[in-house]
C-alpha cells in the first residue's frame, strides 16, 4: 500500500511540475561521424583482443591435457584434444587478424575525425574595426 501511495504521489509531482522539454540537439560538426565510426571499430578491436586471448586459452588447455595423457590411451580422446587446440588456434589467429585491423583502421578514423572537428570549432580571421585593424581568433566548445 506504501508503494502505490508513493508513486502516485510522485507522479502527482511530476504532472504539476509541467511539461518536459528535450534537451537541445547539438549540432554536428565536420569529422564526427568519423570518430564515432573510428570509436566503434576500435571497439569491435578490444572485442577481437578478447578472441585472440580466449583462443589462446583454449589452445593452452587443450596442450596441458593432451601432455598429461599416457600416448596408450584412447585414440579418440586424443583426435577430440588436438580438434580443440586447433580451434583455440584459429581463434587466436582470427582474433589478432581482425584486432590488428581495427586497429589499424579505427586509430586513424578518430585522429582525423578529432582534427576535422578542431578545425571547424576555431578559426582566425582578420577584420577591420573603427579604430583601425583587429584579429579575431574565435574558438568554440
Amino acid at each position: 500500500m506504501r508503494t502505490v501511495t508513493t508513486t502516485l504521489a510522485l507522479a502527482l509531482t511530476l504532472s504539476a511540475a509541467g511539461p518536459v522539454h528535450a534537451a537541445p540537439k547539438r549540432e554536428t560538426l565536420p569529422g564526427d561521424h568519423m570518430v564515432f565510426a573510428g570509436v566503434g571499430v576500435l571497439v569491435a578491436g578490444i572485442a577481437a583482443y578478447g578472441l585472440l586471448g580466449a583462443g589462446l586459452a583454449i589452445g593452452s588447455a587443450a596442450e596441458q591435457d593432451i601432455v598429461g595423457q599416457p600416448r596408450a590411451e584412447d585414440l579418440q580422446a586424443r583426435r577430440d584434444l588436438l580438434e580443440r587446440g586447433r580451434l583455440g588456434n584459429r581463434l587466436a589467429i582470427a582474433g589478432g587478424v581482425v584486432a590488428a585491423l581495427s586497429m589499424g583502421v579505427g586509430i586513424p578514423l578518430v585522429i582525423v575525425g578529432r582534427r576535422r572537428h578542431i578545425r571547424a570549432m576555431s578559426s582566425l580571421s582578420a577584420t577591420p574595426m573603427a579604430g583601425g585593424g583587429g584579429l579575431t581568433l574565435r574558438v568554440r566548445w
